[in-house]
């Protein structure tokens, strides 16, 4: 999105919806990361449960991969309208922030922009 929006569900019923669905997204992440970290120490430990003192080219790539998609997930979830970048809550309205393409909730967002507002004009370059 290019502008600044803001999405509020005024109806008690659609809230309720709205806060399950993005608790049902949160678990889903944060079930899918979990997994990501044991396959990552899969690479680390050999059966026994011993730390290995070497792995191999094919490993590394492997673990590269893993990371690669951890840092994925993480990016999804900070920038996702389910959780405010700040405060984190998820049972919010929130406001999109064009210049960093990422959620706040309405409270967080106008915080934000009254303390990056210039003194001069009034106005945030930062949270238009």
């Amino acid at each position: 999105m290019k502008k600044k929006r803001t999405i509020s569900i005024k109806n008690p019923q659609l809230r309720k919806i709205r806060n399950n669905f993005r608790n049902l997204w949160k678990e889903w992440a944060h079930q899918f990361t979990i997994q990501l970290h044991s396959r990552e120490e899969e690479v680390y430990y050999n059966e026994s449960g011993k730390f290995k003192s070497e792995i191999t080219g094919e490993e590394i790539e492997r673990v590269r991969n893993i990371s690669g998609k951890l840092s994925e997930i993480r990016n999804l979830v900070d920038k996702s309208i389910c959780k405010c970048r700040r405060c984190v809550r998820t049972d919010q309205d929130m406001t999109y922030n064009p210049r960093d393409g990422a959620w706040y909730c309405v409270e967080c967002y106008e915080e934000m922009r009254r303390w990056t507002a210039k003194k001069k004009t009034g106005t945030s370059i930062l949270f238009p």
